[in-house]
């Protein structure tokens, strides 16, 4: 009887489910009509299906399945309610792949927690099973991601082979209209593709002090070459201090019907995890920002504490080995403190073993190569970076980071911060052990500007592209090539 009613009760249940999900697709304009939009929900729904029936399988008694299974509607309801909320269903042209998983995964977990407010308040399920629950999310984000990656990498195939491509105007000066280009030159897979430019011609006004446009030339021109291009979208490519001309031609394009983007010349500035955000009713375009803010200051402070506390643990011998050679082959203490400049420019005392003769410290100087005040040992250590080891308990105190911009001592960064535009902007994050530049070979003896200058280009590559993947990326390449350098 048991093997008949489970089948039974999930047909019912997924009739029920696509019969609501056409009512909610209605509610929300939903376009039904056009079969590559429908790929993603559809894609959902029987990720939805297949993790409320895995689910069942595997955590339910035979006698429970039809009861779960008959919550298929709700369950489905409360994921696509959960999926609008998050607009996971806009346009997937130039979004990160990185980014629609963490879509995914916020959605199914308010979808989880609407489920459970939901049963929780019609009393139709009082013992609801925290292991369903569990599986039925778990699953169910899995087939979902793997279903989004699928179609993505379609997505890109078919665009890159010249389909399902938007049509672009560019608007702009000739220099603008350039730099897009050259920006989106290799980028095919964006679905974009520059179908002609109109070169903004502007004249000096009588005094030599105000841009003035042609406003009724320019109307004229747009309209026809909208109609004569069949154009999807217009960008005007334009810097921030000809903003009067971008307003202009704004009302003037409202009238088409095309979709219009506005692309401002930043070139000139130097951007640091640069994005645009809402303050109350103002519009912002975020210059310098941390990238460590929310959820991603929640993940790197994860990272550093319990990679931090997994890596002190393996190291502990190590270290204990490193500390007696210390001590039996050169006078002094085990340890070498130094304060250096941290986070938002803030002093800490650093951790080091000692690799030079112990004796009155002198004004800061940068060991090079023979160097005679490295000892025997602390050549080794120095060459292998053993000699870091201890920063790991300035990672468990919250001073460093495992993966971020080496500190320098603050004379260093007095100097430096007046011949290299921008240095301190590297204080925007937590300091750490190793980093995007030490790992590409930028480590040691830093006795020229141009070094210097181009260790930090390379800190502000990755403050600009943190990720927890690039964070695990640097700990292996740390691992494998990253210990062995030509340091004194």
């Amino acid at each position: 009887m048991c093997a008949v009613s489970v089948p039974c009760a999930y047909c019912r249940a997924c009739f029920l489910s696509l019969y609501y999900l056409n009512v909610l697709m209605k509610k929300f304009a939903f376009n039904s009509t056009i079969l590559p939009l429908m790929l993603p929900q559809l894609s959902d729904l029987i990720a939805v299906l297949a993790a409320s029936f895995f689910a069942s399988v595997l955590m339910l008694t035979p006698d429970l399945h039809s009861i779960y299974l008959s919550h298929l509607p709700l369950g489905v309801l409360c994921y696509f309610f959960a999926a609008y909320v998050g607009r996971l269903y806009g346009s997937w042209r130039g979004v990160h792949k990185a980014k629609l998983a963490l879509q995914l995964g916020m959605s199914w977990l308010l979808a989880s927690m609407v489920f459970i407010f939901m049963v929780t308040m019609l009393k139709t399920l009082p013992d609801l099973s925290r292991g369903w629950m569990l599986l039925w999310v778990l699953i169910g984000f899995c087939v979902s991601v793997s279903a989004r990656l699928v179609l993505y990498s379609f997505a890109r195939w078919v665009r890159q082979r010249g389909l399902d491509q938007k049509r672009v105007l560019l608007i702009g000066s000739v220099e603008s209209c350039q730099r897009v280009r050259s920006k989106l030159a290799n980028q095919s897979n964006l679905g974009f593709v520059f179908a002609g430019d109109y070169i903004v011609r502007a004249n000096k006004s009588h005094d030599g002090s105000v841009v003035v446009l042609d406003e009724s030339a320019l109307a004229q021109d747009l309209n026809q070459l909208v109609v004569d291009g069949e154009y999807d979208e217009a960008w005007i490519a334009l810097p921030v201090s000809q903003g009067h001309i971008v307003r202009s031609l704004h009302e003037r394009m409202n009238r088409l019907t095309i979709n219009i983007r506005y692309l401002p010349d930043l070139s000139d500035f130097r951007l640091f995890n640069h994005r645009v955000t809402e303050i109350g009713p103002l519009f912002a375009l975020d210059l310098s920002k941390t990238p460590f803010e929310g959820g991603a200051r929640v993940v790197k402070a994860i990272e550093d504490y319990i990679l931090g506390f997994i890596l002190f643990l393996i190291s502990t011998p190590v270290m204990f080995v490193i500390a007696v050679l210390i001590k039996l082959t050169s006078p002094g203490p085990v340890l070498f403190k130094q304060y250096r400049q941290g986070l938002d420019g803030k002093l800490f005392k650093i951790y080091k073993f000692r690799t030079m003769h112990f004796g009155p410290e002198n004004k800061f100087a940068q060991a090079r190569h023979g160097d005679p005040r490295v000892t025997r040992l602390g050549h080794f250590l120095r060459r292998t970076s053993l000699d870091e080891l201890p920063q790991f308990f300035n990672v468990l105190q919250g001073r460093m980071s495992i993966v971020g911009p080496r500190p320098h001592v603050p004379e260093q960064n007095s100097y430096y911060s007046s011949v290299i535009d921008d240095y301190m902007q590297r204080h925007r994050v937590k300091p750490g052990i190793t980093g995007w530049a030490q790992v590409n070979g930028l480590r040691g003896l830093t006795d020229t500007d141009d070094a210097m200058r181009k260790r930090v280009e390379y800190d502000f590559y990755y403050i600009n592209n943190w990720s927890f993947l690039l964070d695990i990326r640097i700990v292996i390449m740390t691992v494998f090539n990253g210990f062995l350098n030509a340091q004194p």
